[in-house]
């Protein structure tokens, strides 16, 4: 690790009011309307899983996921014992993004100063990427917030003695079992800080002891593991994307898509200016904090080289975010604290301008937002009649509205794999009088030829049809409703 910033940035009262600000805009972001937005497809998976008795919801989980259950069963108490509605348990997630902006700044401050600390803790409360996954009732808040708690506390574990030693390395311990079990990828931090402990086994071996007491605590959910191994990393694919859309992807959601779809000229400079700045700073930290960032990032390429699943999939890479807010701490107050201050004011400028762009689509233009289901409830609410029957493509959709009273006592049906839309078109066709909703989202993973509505489309009539555009494909919806069969068929 790089020994004490210089006295040149030390500056409490910067630290202090950079932290209070980031704060301050960091809950804001994270918290403003939180509830209003529908459910998440994933959300809703979460809430359908917790719902089931714990025994149910354990084999469930082992057939149709790929996380580990605690954060299952925490839902699972969480909606026994508060009963909200589902948005609202969006409150206990989103604080753990404050929890990031305050550990990214506290590593931020031991390892490069003060300045750099303020930098840092504004960076990561404004990252757009990061705000729409704490925004989100899943664990990548926790998760991300956990591996910085686990980093700061293993850097202030190093440098203490005594019985305040023995505690952080209590904490310490605490959370990377927790991380593991929250998330796989949580197995990745303790690998790469346990990499990092190698290379001075008598200081560090209370990282190594950790980490096998963080295995060792998933030993009950063993039989669980091994039958999800099979469906698990699959969600990016098989093979990664472009390497120059990769930045992109984990740090610019939001980003305006005329300056990357209409225009070449986006992404490698973006993609170029994101490694000058990390690489600037492992120079300047000596490896460091900023290198133990970057080396989960390293992991994950080579299993996704050997495993062939896309581990270089965008929020699998979401938890090390707080490692680029870090390395633009470390370059602004670099700079600022050399003959080339204006440089440091532009980059930090630069960075948080592009935040500013991105964080204002994100909340207030639906274009980039997530799937609006309220909408789609309304448009079938409008329109539906009781012997309708409604397709899902994929089946998953379902989980987001099947409480609905326009929904509930409809005919459901949907692919949930490849080799379900067989007997999907089947169970169309045995309906040839009744009107048939086609719901599409997602298909590309249940029905990547589209042959539902390209049946739906060849033996029936379409009577109408919506379709609610997104900047990213995964969250775009599309509503058909189709008449009775055709009489000819």
């Amino acid at each position: 690790m790089a020994g004490p910033p210089p006295k040149s940035l030390a500056n409490p009262r910067v630290a202090m009011w950079g932290l209070a600000f980031a704060l301050a805009v960091g809950a804001i972001l994270r918290l403003w309307h939180l509830p209003s937005n529908s459910l998440y497809l994933d959300e809703a998976f979460v809430f359908e899983a917790a719902r089931m008795p714990v025994a149910s919801m354990l084999g469930f989980l082992a057939d149709h996921d790929a996380h580990p259950p605690l954060f299952y069963l925490m839902t699972h108490a969480a909606v026994v014992t508060l009963g909200w509605p589902p948005t609202w348990y969006r409150f206990l997630t989103a604080p753990f993004g404050l929890m990031t902006i305050v550990c990214t700044w506290a590593i931020a401050r031991r390892t490069f100063g003060d300045v750099a600390a303020a930098a840092a803790a504004i960076v990561v409360a404004t990252e757009p990427t990061l705000i729409l996954f704490d925004r989100l009732y899943r664990m990548y808040a926790l998760l991300t917030a956990l591996s910085a708690a686990s980093f700061w506390l293993m850097l202030c574990a190093l440098a203490a003695d005594g019985a305040r030693r023995r505690w952080l390395w209590l904490c310490y311990a605490i959370v990377v079992v927790v991380i593991v079990q929250l998330q796989y990828l949580g197995f990745i931090v303790i690998a790469s800080q346990g990499c990092y402990a190698l290379f001075d086994v008598r200081r560090r071996w209370p990282v190594i002891a950790s980490g096998a007491a963080a295995l060792l605590a998933l030993t009950p959910w063993w039989w669980i593991i091994v039958r999800q191994w099979p469906q698990a990393g699959f969600a990016g694919g098989q093979a990664p994307g472009s390497p120059w859309t990769l930045s992109r992807d984990v740090l610019g959601y939001g980003i305006p898509v005329d300056w990357y779809y209409r225009t070449v000229a986006y992404d490698w400079p973006f993609t170029a200016a994101v490694a000058a700045i990390v690489v600037a700073a492992i120079w300047l930290g000596r490896g460091g904090i900023v290198g133990l960032y970057v080396v989960p990032l390293t992991i994950q390429a080579v299993a996704t080289t050997l495993f062939h699943r896309n581990l270089l999939y965008g929020r699998y890479l979401i938890y090390l975010i707080p490692g680029f807010a870090l390395a633009c701490g470390a370059v602004t107050a670099a700079l600022v604290s050399s003959k080339a201050r204006v440089a440091g004011v532009v980059v930090l400028a630069g960075v948080l301008a592009l935040n500013g762009v991105a964080d204002t689509n994100l909340l207030l233009d639906k274009f980039y937002q997530l799937s609006d289901w309220n909408t789609v409830e309304t448009l079938l609410s409008s329109h539906e009649r009781r012997t309708d029957a409604i397709v899902f493509d994929q089946i998953y959709s379902y989980l987001v509205l099947r409480s609905s009273p326009f929904v509930a006592g409809h005919e459901i049906r949907g692919p949930q794999s490849p080799s379900d839309i067989g007997p999907v078109l089947n169970w169309i066709d045995e309906r040839p009088a009744q009107r048939v909703w086609y719901v599409e989202n997602q298909r590309f993973y249940s029905d990547p030829g589209g042959d539902v509505k390209k049946h739906l489309d060849a033996t029936r009539p379409r009577i109408s049809q919506w379709l609610e555009p997104r900047a990213d494909p995964s969250n775009i919806v599309y509503v058909a409703l189709y008449g009775p069969e055709r009489r000819s068929r």
